[in-house]
């Protein structure tokens, strides 16, 4: 019974705090050792940047030796690697060979892994290769990468097709001399989720392919004026494609005129995520689509036009994600289904955002139920930011009741949720521990409580001991 909820722990625990769980775990006895060394080497982090932790890169060496030279405790705690990450490696060209000689004779004893994410690092041909001859390798993130943008880094890939199902190209700045390799390593018959913001990579991949099995798509693309006919084109090959978002970028300059999307493409879309406005009354006729993001305001596009789209759509707009300025453009009678409402900040997490805005909308909202307010993405590495309770129950009671009087949980970031209880009190929830104990435990220079909830989640939880910047009001 204890074994069975330890892969539960992963998401009510702190990185840190699993990890020191599962220490602890493989020291009881020699029934429980196995499972606590599969919960400690189930992510292995490998990063090459200065600040690197020496102790446990001194570990880690220690690891690799024991493991070329074929020791067997060694080889089976590397059994137990699901998920990988290649951080930060090192820029001078020398240096970096030798640490992809490294990591790639170490990968080739993780039989098991499943997730590989490389980040802000350079893209060396030869690792590559070997993840696309990794058998149950299914994820595959490129975050931030660059290319050597050499000839001789681009290796042939291993025969036949990766089993990579899910591939991430994000913020990466690779030579297009990859395009190719990643044409002949993917299976477009298996792959079920791809995100791409290089186009010639996107371009090369989808000549001539149907992508039948794929379910979510991404792209982003710069100038989309250059390559609209080409991005019908692709759009026409994801037929089964369920989420899609379109980051697509137009100079001010360009004035863009989009045709009617054809009815047959796109047929099975049920969540969209698009820049503006234009680009979503584009997609929304006669598509059943039921999530509806959109990133920023155009102001090029008029409010009738993109409402006469919301009615065309097949089905009502259930979930709703606009950016601040957008809410004031609310009507009920377009929006007859809307139920969680999502409002994009561009403030820093330190207070509430509403006291910035004014919800003056021309009628209530009766429908929305749930309102989560979104941070702007320069702040999403603290998530579980702005634990102002105060504040954040004034703004609730002051704003948004009035403007969306059924409302009955609201969300500032991902620490807190916000109920209205029977009565018609709210009241914060925990929404996740981890994010609430890391929002503490950066120490912000004072935090608002409410009825001492924020006490007695410190008070429960050790690691937030070192923060001490309560205000209950007297």
């Amino acid at each position: 019974m204890i074994i069975a909820q330890l892969p539960h722990l992963r998401v009510e625990l702190t990185a840190r705090e699993y990890k020191n769980a599962m220490a602890s775990v493989s020291l009881v006895c020699s029934a429980f050792r196995k499972e606590g060394q599969k919960g400690l080497f189930r992510c292995i982090l490998y990063d090459g940047s200065v600040e690197a932790d020496a102790p446990i890169l001194g570990a880690r060496a220690f690891w690799h030796s024991l493991l070329r030279e074929g020791d067997g405790n060694a080889q089976r705690l590397a059994a137990y690697v699901r998920e990988c990450t290649l951080l930060c490696g090192p820029t001078d060209y020398s240096e970096h060979d030798v640490w992809v000689t490294d990591i790639m004779a170490t990968l080739a004893s993780f039989h098991q892994v499943e997730t590989v994410n490389m980040e802000y690092m350079h893209v060396d041909g030869r690792l590559l290769a070997i993840l696309a001859g990794m058998p149950l390798l299914h994820t595959v993130t490129l975050d931030g990468c660059l290319s050597l943008h050499s000839e001789s880094t681009i290796v042939t890939p291993p025969p036949g097709r990766s089993s990579w199902t899910h591939i991430t190209l994000r913020g990466s700045y690779l030579s297009h001399l990859w395009a190719e390799f990643f044409r002949k390593v993917v299976d477009v018959d298996r792959l079920e989720s791809l995100y791409v913001d290089d186009w010639v990579v996107c371009d090369r991949l989808f000549q001539e392919a149907i992508f039948p099995s794929l379910k979510k798509f991404g792209i982003f693309v710069q100038g989309v004026h250059y390559v609209l006919p080409q991005l019908i084109s692709v759009l026409r090959r994801i037929p089964m494609v369920e989420q899609l978002s379109l980051h697509l970028h137009q100079p001010s300059s360009r004035q863009l005129h989009l045709q009617p999307l054809s009815l047959q493409l796109l047929p099975h879309v049920r969540h969209l995520t698009t820049t503006t406005t234009q680009f979503a009354s584009w997609l929304l006729p006669g598509r059943s689509i039921t999530s509806l993001a959109i990133t920023r305001h155009d102001g090029d596009v008029s409010d009738e036009h993109f409402q006469s789209a919301i009615r065309a759509s097949q089905a009502h707009i259930r979930e709703l994600s606009i950016p601040l300025d957008l809410v004031s453009t609310l009507r009920q009678h377009d929006w007859p289904e809307l139920q969680t409402l999502k409002i994009q900040a561009p403030v820093t997490p330190h207070h509430p955002f509403l006291r910035w805005m004014d919800l003056a909308l021309p009628e209530p909202i009766y429908t929305v139920t749930t309102l989560v307010c979104q941070l702007n993405l320069v702040f999403q590495e603290n998530k579980g930011a702005s634990p102002q309770l105060r504040s954040q129950k004034a703004e609730i009671l002051d704003r948004l009741v009035p403007a969306f009087p059924n409302a009955v949980q609201c969300s500032f970031g991902e620490a807190i949720q916000w109920r209205r209880e029977e009565a018609g009190e709210w009241h914060p929830r925990v929404l996740s521990r981890p994010r609430l104990v890391e929002a503490l435990y950066k120490g912000f220079e004072e935090v608002e409580d409410v009825d001492g909830f924020l006490a007695a989640f410190r008070a429960a939880n050790p690691l937030c001991t070192e923060y001490q910047g309560y205000s209950e009001p007297r």
